[in-house]
């Protein structure tokens, strides 16, 4: 069983910050560490969950950025693209670059590297 986390883009400010959820009588709220003590407001904040897996010790979210170290010709992904990591179909894939395919499925961290997110590192993606 994976653990439930977040992290969340503010539109606004231009920062991410490291989530921590908090319940309260039967609710979830969020609270971002990170913000100082101005709250973001719920309109400014892209919110990203984790996928459940690790690369190299890193936690992987949606919206990370990754870089393939295999062929998945099958797929259509080949090692050393990167592609950003979306929830799609019920699960968490690599974002396909056919409109009409659902894209990888992601179930194991090791074939993979983190080299940013689509927020802080928006040319990584560039021409895709």
């Amino acid at each position: 069983m994976r653990k439930i986390k977040f992290r969340a883009w503010d539109k606004q400010w231009k920062r991410m910050s490291a989530p921590m959820e908090l319940f309260k009588n039967g609710q979830s709220f969020f609270f971002f560490k990170g913000f100082g003590t101005r709250a973001p407001t719920h309109e400014s904040l892209i919110v990203m969950e984790y996928i459940g897996l690790k690369t190299e010790g890193k936690e992987i979210y949606e919206g990370d950025v990754v870089k393939t170290n295999e062929d998945w010709e099958i797929f259509g992904f080949q090692a050393g693209e990167t592609n950003e990591v979306i929830f799609a179909s019920g699960g968490f894939r690599l974002k396909p670059k056919n409109k009409n395919a659902t894209g990888f499925w992601l179930e194991e961290g090791d074939c993979m590297e983190v080299v940013g997110n689509i927020y802080e590192n928006p040319e990584l993606l560039e021409g895709k």
